[in-house]
């Protein structure tokens, strides 16, 4: 019964989730050279949605976020694909700007679940976007832009640490305005007990930071939004990849929806699933 009062009052950035009840505060404005971004983002990926083009300029049919693992595969949020076709999503990659950047096609994806399940590797069923990531196989390889690192840091290494994290989620809510360009916060990652006593202040739940996820505060100025999902944690110190974007946690306060806390998949725990399908 928990986890389903838990699904009607977190805010999740579903691929289809272009309005929300929230009215969030942005970060910063990507605003780099060509080369420093390339270095820094140039995995970045936006999942665009097709069958709105034609009625929406390019950048508005951006709907999660994506991050180059391999010259022919994208990693994003499972909760991103489980309703769209193929056929209906391009990725397109170069730009912090919506509007430039090459596209590709889409020629299939898994996420870890059905992964696991042709493994017989038995799966958490009964928790909301426990394993939220997916993997996306692009029609063509990408040779123009390098990969991201994934991290093989222990959390101890990671937690208490500063993160960014990147993506073109709505900055206005009313207007249902999405960015040209990218955003970017910097954030620090919290240990489990301090983010369970901040969900636990805000809405009386215990223990919602599993040990497969990691947990940032959103203050004011610095949090993810819909359109954030499948976008990646980074470690500041090393430029690593330490997780993905899946969900908030919002309240409601003098009518208003403020995020309390931003949730991650971790990656180091996904690292066989990774490797198994890309090397596929």
């Amino acid at each position: 019964m928990l986890n389903r009062i838990v699904f009607f009052t977190f805010l999740y950035a579903t691929l289809f989730d272009a309005i929300s009840e929230q009215n969030p505060i942005i970060g910063q404005t990507v605003d780099v050279e060509r080369d420093e971004f390339q270095k820094d983002f140039g995995f970045m990926a936006s999942l665009g949605d097709l069958s709105i083009l034609g009625v929406h300029k390019k950048w508005e049919s951006h709907q999660c976020s994506g991050i180059l693992i391999s010259k022919r595969h994208v990693l994003t949020a499972s909760h991103c694909l489980h309703i769209q076709e193929f056929h209906k999503i391009m990725v397109t990659f170069g730009s912090t700007d919506l509007n430039c950047g090459i596209s590709y096609e889409v020629k299939s994806w898994i996420n870890y679940t059905n992964w696991a399940v042709l493994h017989g590797i038995k799966v958490v069923t009964d928790l909301l976007f426990y394993d939220d990531i997916g993997i996306i196989m692009l029609s063509h390889d990408v040779n123009h832009i390098q990969p991201a690192v994934i991290s093989k840091l222990n959390d101890n290494e990671v937690i208490g640490k500063q993160v960014i994290t990147v993506g073109w989620g709505i900055i206005d809510k009313k207007k249902n305005i999405r960015p040209r360009k990218m955003q970017k916060v910097y954030l620090n990652v919290l240990d489990s007990t301090k983010c369970d006593n901040i969900v636990w202040e805000s809405f009386g739940y215990l223990n919602v930071t599993h040990s497969n996820r990691y947990c940032t505060h959103a203050d004011l100025g610095a949090f993810i939004c819909c359109g954030d999902s499948g976008g990646p944690l980074i470690l500041y110190s090393t430029k690593e990849i330490v997780g993905i974007v899946s969900y908030v946690f919002e309240r409601k306060k003098f009518f208003k929806k403020r995020v309390v806390a931003s949730v991650y998949i971790k990656l180091k725990d996904y690292e066989h699933f990774i490797n198994d399908v890309i090397k596929t």
